[in-house]
């Protein structure tokens, strides 16, 4: 049920009156607001057609800090990878440095080995650096150590299917297919009568693909003819 309210005379500018006073203050209020939070309304409805602008500007802030995000995080990834680079050509003067002059016969000790290990193991460690969990020189596979740790590279690893080789293993490797029977894959014959020798490449290798890999070749024949014939 509703009370109508009864009326008086003067009630009506009374209440207008008052509406309007209220008005004020809602709108002193507003005022208020605004100027102590620095913002029009708190509401997107509040800003009525400026809540596109609003909507609009909003989304280009956030995509420049994203721009911001992405330029800070690849300026400490350059940083970081040109430092490693710099180690890494450092290591390697040092390391020819080093090995220039443990060739003095002067020093009368050889630290070679040592000085190569050590600058193996500082370039590894420079090529498996990483960046909020990143490798730098990881490709696209950044989450994953790229270069193999220097025992691996050296002397392989046994417990992969199938097993794999070391530089060890390789380098003795390919000076047995170098060597063959013990001549560098190259023939000998001589004829003691005529105090002559020929001197050959390995003719037993049919298809051509050991000499393609192995031993050694023959760079030129000899200008003069006599004794000694290459072929």
């Amino acid at each position: 049920m509703t009370t109508i309210s009864p009326f008086a005379a003067g009630t009506y500018v009374n209440t207008r009156s008052t509406s309007q006073l209220l008005s004020l203050k809602g709108q002193l209020d507003t005022l208020s607001t605004q100027l102590s939070t620095g913002r029009t309304a708190e509401t997107y409805s509040g800003l009525g057609a400026g809540r596109t602008s609003s909507l609009t500007a909003r989304g280009t802030l956030s995509a420049l800090d994203g721009y911001d995000a992405g330029i800070a995080s690849a300026q400490t990834r350059v940083t970081l990878a040109s430092t490693s680079l710099q180690q890494i050509a450092k290591l390697t003067a040092d390391l020819r440095g080093g090995l220039a002059s443990n060739l003095q016969p002067a020093t009368g000790t050889t630290v070679t080995p040592q000085l190569a290990q050590a600058s193996l193991d500082g370039a590894l460690d420079a090529l498996n650096q990483s960046a909020a969990g990143q490798y730098l020189f990881g490709g696209r596979a950044t989450d994953a150590v790229p270069v193999k740790s220097t025992d691996v590279i050296l002397n392989g690893d046994k417990t992969t299917t199938p097993p794999q080789d070391g530089l060890v293993t390789l380098v003795q490797d390919q000076k047995k297919a170098d060597l063959g029977t013990g001549m560098g894959r190259l023939e000998l014959t001589d004829n003691l009568v005529n105090n002559t020798f020929r001197f050959s490449e390995d003719t037993s290798d049919k298809t051509g693909e050991t000499r393609a890999n192995f031993g050694f070749r023959i760079a030129a024949t000899p200008t003069t003819t006599g004794a000694i014939k290459v072929d």
